[in-house]
């Protein structure tokens, strides 16, 4: 009989504690929501920049690229950001050292796209560009231009 009441004062216990935890659980608040970002997909002109060494023209580096933007941020620059992405992009793939147009495949994109980014943004005064999908990098010689 003592087993039965005990059994039943120990149901009534952990019913309470399921009762009570409920109710705080569903009185906490509600994590703050991250402010989300609105972006946007933006597609480039083709950045073609002439390749000179031995003091001849050697061919082209062609690249196109497409933009994540900050949708907000893109609409309020007074000049579009892909202007200052594609100087950016041309002056740093006409004047890299490290970029060998004859094997394209070795160049770090990763490092470049870093770069662009980082000059446009700091140009712009402005977190806007938030990532730049390279879509394609070749390099096409003088006589593959000329045909």
């Amino acid at each position: 009989m003592i087993r039965t009441i005990l059994l039943g004062l120990w149901m009534g216990v952990v019913v309470a504690g399921a009762v009570l935890g409920t109710g705080f659980y569903m009185l906490r608040p509600e994590p703050a929501a991250e402010a989300k970002i609105e972006t946007e997909y933006r597609k480039m002109d083709t950045v073609s920049v002439p390749k000179i060494a031995e003091g001849t023209l050697q061919g082209y580096v062609v690249a196109r690229m497409g933009l994540t933007l900050d949708a907000k941020l893109a609409k309020d620059q007074k000049i579009p950001p892909e202007t200052y992405i594609f100087e950016d992009a041309f002056r740093l793939l006409y004047s890299d050292p490290q970029l060998d147009f004859r094997h394209l495949e070795a160049y770090n994109i990763d490092n470049f796209v870093k770069q662009l980014i980082k000059l446009a943004n700091a140009r712009m005064k402005a977190d806007v560009v938030k990532d730049i999908a390279m879509e394609e990098l070749n390099f096409f010689t003088k006589s593959e231009v000329m045909k």
